[in-house]
């Protein structure tokens, strides 16, 4: 089976073109996938290595599978079952983030936990549903589950738009006109909050508006050498009339070693009993204690959690059932998509969107159509 995948960690050259073995059912919870689309994601690039330096030793230089195959975001077609499996059958449409640390869908069929599978939205293209679910359930899982926002719904099947509840507290979203962003932003005004979203140039302030965001203030990028000072979001939020700051924050891409300073500018515009959740790990200790007088709370949301620990992964399975209702009552948009964001699937190009995602300027989501080669 055709594939492209990494034998060592690095740069984008390190993506080779592989012949692999096909996927088999590895339990009775597992369904077997012919992939159609695939997106690109941030935690591809990481898992690649990008931050190995070129003259690290080759043992720094191993993945934790040989090959490794990456590809966290896919839509495709059942192709088998396991024999527990009562959600799915042959010839289904289906769309999944799947899991971090097994084989990916950067290849032309994938075995997956069918528990963390949803039904593929039937008004969304192969390409356009690919570009979805992790980003949906990191958000929905950062929001809904750790922050624990309250959502209204009236049962577990259809959700209720929230944007004229009279609890209008405030969420900055960083990064919020970036994949995962678009999704935060979208699933905050569900839920009835004032969204403000942070964007570093006119066509993503223009794309988090289109998406619902009651606020843009900028998002200022920034070096080793040059933190943004602590008063940052303060005097950003007064621009616009703001003051007394937010319930929550919700930094889509702040890694704390880098000290940015976002985390600190952060702090300075969280109310009392606040919640912030960051996406990115610390690789190095942080201080918390500016919070504790606040009683204030710190999470981290990684979608591979449940499935990596065995903790109720079909939430996740539900997750994507619910976001296909609001997807399919036009509730719920797709990150953007332009021309240059979709591709055909292969070498050249899965090079091309990592290296455009390590820019950190994307706008929206990142897609690889099979269909022209599988």
């Amino acid at each position: 089976m055709r594939a492209i995948g990494i034998t060592r960690l690095g740069g984008v050259d390190e993506l080779k073109e592989l012949n692999i073995d096909p996927p088999v059912l590895e339990t009775e919870w597992h369904i077997i996938v012919k992939i159609k689309a695939v997106s690109v994601n941030n935690i591809d690039t990481k898992i690649r290595g990008r931050a190995i330096p070129d003259d690290a030793p080759e043992e720094k230089r191993r993945p934790p599978r040989n090959p490794l195959i990456l590809g966290f975001d896919s839509a495709g077609v059942v192709t088998e079952v396991g024999t527990a499996v009562r959600r799915f059958k042959v010839g289904d449409r289906v769309w999944y983030a799947g899991l971090a640390g097994q084989p990916g869908s950067n290849a032309e069929m994938q075995v997956v936990d069918s528990r963390i599978v949803g039904r593929m939205p039937e008004n969304l293209s192969f390409v356009q549903a690919a570009s979805m679910p992790l980003v949906t359930l990191a958000a929905w899982e950062g929001l809904f589950h750790t922050m624990r926002i309250p959502l209204t719904q009236n049962d577990a099947r259809e959700i209720i738009p929230a944007a004229l509840s009279s609890n209008r507290k405030r969420i900055l979203v960083i990064g919020g006109a970036g994949g995962m962003g678009s999704i935060v932003v979208q699933l905050a005004k569900l839920a009835g909050l004032e969204v403000i979203a942070s964007a570093s140039r006119p066509d993503s302030e223009a794309f988090a508006r289109s998406l619902g965001a009651d606020h843009v203030i900028e998002h200022l990028r920034t070096s080793y050498d040059s933190p943004v000072p602590a008063d940052f979001f303060r005097k950003e939020l007064e621009k616009i009339g703001i003051e007394g700051g937010v319930e929550y924050i919700y930094d889509t891409q702040t890694e704390l070693d880098l000290k940015s300073g976002y985390f600190e500018a952060g702090l300075e515009i969280l109310k009392p009993f606040g919640n912030v959740i960051m996406i990115n790990p610390t690789k190095g200790p942080v201080d918390l204690s500016k919070m504790f007088r606040k009683c204030q709370s710190f999470s981290f949301e990684f979608i591979f959690g449940r499935a990596l620990h065995g903790y109720e992964p079909e939430k996740q399975g539900e997750i994507l059932d619910l976001a296909a209702s609001l997807v399919e009552r036009g509730i719920l948009k797709v990150p953007i998509l332009d021309e240059g964001k979709v591709m055909q699937y292969n070498l050249e190009n899965l090079r091309r969107a990592h290296t455009q995602l390590e820019t950190l300027t994307t706008v929206g989501k990142m897609v690889l159509d099979y269909a022209a080669n599988l």
